[in-house]
């Protein structure tokens, strides 16, 4: 089921998700995650099944691998596709390149990436389609990832309608960690206030219906 967040994605912009995995966001260590690199697992892609029919954008768990030696960087990009993990490219998102920069950390560094889509996609709900990363550039795989999988054979995927694709296998039970839906322009102050003012006057209007009039009954006298 399609869920609502009311964090902001920009200024004036909220996320509407559609599908999601049911799983906190994976940080290193934790038996049921792991993070792959992109560029050797080409192509690399998640399934999913959509309720609503567009998509705005797509959330992933990347992560730096910061034992590596700076400067480093990579281009990544995302595909929705259609049907397969080599069917029609329906939209791309913009490439986004990640630069490591020398810092002082002790762990590697695991975030949320928003990938957003031009224009949202249009899709029809009950269908399968793939959301595709793409390695442009960068030959030291800098980022990765996050994907999912059980610690036990027979326990049930964290995504019950897609699995995941890694060099064009599908791995059944395993998904990679994922969200998707469409983004919504937040109700300017103004239209709140009138739509606010068009409830109050509602409502009292609708006490005024309700509250029961006095009768007068005269009486004649014999």
């Amino acid at each position: 089921m399609w869920s609502v967040s009311w964090a902001s994605l920009s200024q004036g912009t909220i996320k509407v998700y559609d599908q999601m995995v049911t799983y906190g966001v994976p940080m290193p260590g934790d038996v049921h995650s792991d993070f792959a690199p992109i560029r050797t697992n080409t192509p690399f892609a998640q399934s999913f099944v959509p309720i609503l029919t567009e998509v705005g954008f797509v959330e992933l768990t990347l992560r730096y691998m910061l034992y590596l030696e700076p400067p480093l960087s990579e281009t990544l990009y995302l595909n929705l596709r259609e049907g397969s993990v080599t069917g029609p490219i329906l939209g791309s998102t913009p490439r986004l390149t990640f630069t490591y920069e020398s810092r002082d950390q002790t762990f590697e560094e695991v975030f949320v990436q928003d990938f957003i889509f031009p224009a949202a996609v249009g899709v029809e709900p009950g269908r399968n389609y793939f959301v595709e990363v793409v390695h442009v550039s960068g030959s030291d795989d800098l980022m990765r990832v996050a994907i999912l999988s059980p610690v036990y054979a027979g326990q049930p995927t964290y995504y019950l309608p897609g699995e995941l694709v890694m060099t064009g296998k599908p791995f059944r039970l395993w998904d990679m960690w994922f969200r998707e839906g469409i983004l919504i322009p937040e109700p300017g102050s103004g239209a709140l206030m009138v739509l606010g003012s068009a409830l109050l006057m509602w409502h009292f209007g609708c006490r005024r219906i309700r509250q029961p009039r006095a009768t007068t009954i005269s009486v004649k006298g014999s």
